[in-house]
């Protein structure tokens, strides 16, 4: 059974060379022993766990991520008694009224798309929340008062993943993140900009097939500017795909005396991969590195959202539920071995990542999470600095046993292994003959991690 612990850096400390040079030095660290006892450790008692990516789809991260900001049109009013909640865990999404009729926006849409936009808007719009403010208009004596009301929506309530990171990259604006316009007055605003996640919109998650298949089809158009040349039709598009998808959500901390502060949003934005927007030609990639295995999960489940994007789910097991981790923060695992507990350290988002893990909690244990870093490359993370000084293997799916598993598949050259050589483990590799079928009429093998096919079970 693994255990994990969160170190936040100190200031100054970002680099992996720094890291193991705070670490490998006189720093000792207050932890936690399996009995719930504090406990001191020496820094250079601890091993460097080093990087194992996954592999396969994922070798390469997500290639560049370009942010494309959502309109403020978009964005709730503002008054606390009509959100959820603060802003740094709900957003409140407003769908205008210009796009619950035809108008410009889409007079020059080929007609089924507009049908269908049409019909999804009225689906949107139907299931949406009204607020209703009444108001005394008053009367004349003994008649009693008079009311009058007045309706304000369609809005979407739609939580935020509860992690608030620092923006860390220089010259963030070049990357498409809003600036902080109170970046100069720092006696009352936090210089840097924040970033967290916004969740899927919960309406997505009740379409049925069709209506669901409507949407995607809808925002994918819509994004593709050269497709209509309608910029209310583009930010619509922006504005759907952050309800199906989620995105980045970026506030700025008004700071109070004794360390207290406010979140105030900025802009939301949504993930494109590829191509800058049309918009903005010239703005920079957040490049991402390969997705770094790790055996055990780094934050709660509480933190953790479900993947809506298929292209990111069929990468594989690891890739169905999704968080954040902040950056310059340092995980510390520590496991029983032998009798004597063994710490590992691991830093694996310098800037910030997103960190994937299964939805099953028993493959959770079995597989562990995926982190991608923001802006770090591939060849970083496989360079001199990364290279692994202590390999753990996989647990074995089979007697639960950690660091025990060598046999598996090796899946576009990487070792995707999850059970031991034990006879009684090895005679459960049929259950994975769950493949399409073979020539002979039997099911090819399947591997767990990746899902990718094998004729036969190899190791």
């Amino acid at each position: 059974m693994w255990k994990v612990e969160t170190k936040t850096l100190p200031e100054g400390i970002h680099t992996l060379d720094q890291v193991k040079r705070y670490v490998g030095g006189r720093t000792t660290f207050i932890m936690r022993n399996f009995a719930g006892k504090n406990i001191t450790v020496s820094g250079n008692t601890i091993s460097h766990l080093g990087n194992q990516l996954l592999g396969d789809k994922t070798s390469d991260g997500f290639g560049d991520i370009f942010l494309v900001k959502v309109g403020k049109e978009f964005l709730g009013p503002t008054a606390f008694n009509k959100r959820r909640g603060p802003k740094d865990v709900w957003s409140m999404l407003k769908t205008p009224s210009k796009y619950i009729s035809n108008g410009t926006w889409n007079r020059n849409l080929p007609e089924e798309m507009r049908e269908k936009l049409n019909r999804l808007l009225m689906h949107i719009n139907l299931n949406s929340e009204f607020q209703d403010d009444v108001r005394r208009t008053g009367g004349s004596f003994g008649s009693g008062n008079k009311y009058s009301s007045s309706s304000d929506g369609p809005f979407q309530h739609v939580p935020v993943v509860p992690v608030d990171n620092e923006v860390t990259i220089e010259d963030y604006i070049a990357y498409g993140m809003p600036e902080n316009p109170y970046k100069n007055n720092p006696s009352k605003y936090h210089r840097q900009p924040f970033y967290s996640f916004i969740q899927n919109a919960p309406i997505t998650k009740d379409f049925d097939e069709e209506m669901t298949a409507i949407l995607i089809e809808g925002y994918e158009y819509l994004c593709t500017y050269s497709n209509h040349n309608n910029a209310d039709a583009y930010k619509l598009g922006q504005y759907l795909k952050l309800l199906h998808q989620g995105g980045f959500k970026y506030t700025i901390h008004r700071k109070y005396e004794g360390g207290i502060y406010v979140t105030e949003e900025l802009d939301h934005c949504v993930m494109k991969i590829g191509a800058p927007p049309y918009n903005n030609p010239g703005q920079k990639p957040i490049n991402t590195g390969g997705a770094i295995h790790l055996p055990i999960c780094l934050t709660g489940r509480e933190n953790y959202t479900e993947v809506s994007i298929k292209g990111i789910r069929d990468l594989g097991v690891h890739f169905q539920l999704f968080s954040a981790l902040k950056p310059r923060q340092l995980y510390i695992l520590s496991r029983m071995e032998r009798g004597q507990l063994k710490h590992y350290w691991t830093y694996p988002a310098p800037y910030g990542a997103f960190i994937y893990r299964p939805k099953d909690g028993r493959d959770c244990l079995n597989y562990g999470c995926a982190v991608v870093p923001f802006g770090v490359s591939v060849a970083e993370q496989l360079g001199p600095s990364a290279v692994r000084r202590e390999k753990l293997l996989s647990r074995c799916v089979c007697c639960f046993t950690d660091n025990c598993a060598t046999q598996g598949f090796t899946c576009e050259g990487h070792e995707h292994f999850f059970l031991c050589d034990k006879s009684e483990c090895l005679a459960t590799k049929y259950n994975f003959a769950t493949g399409s079928l073979r020539p002979d009429g039997a099911r090819k093998f399947q591997c767990p991690i990746c899902r990718a096919e094998h004729d036969s079970f190899d190791s």
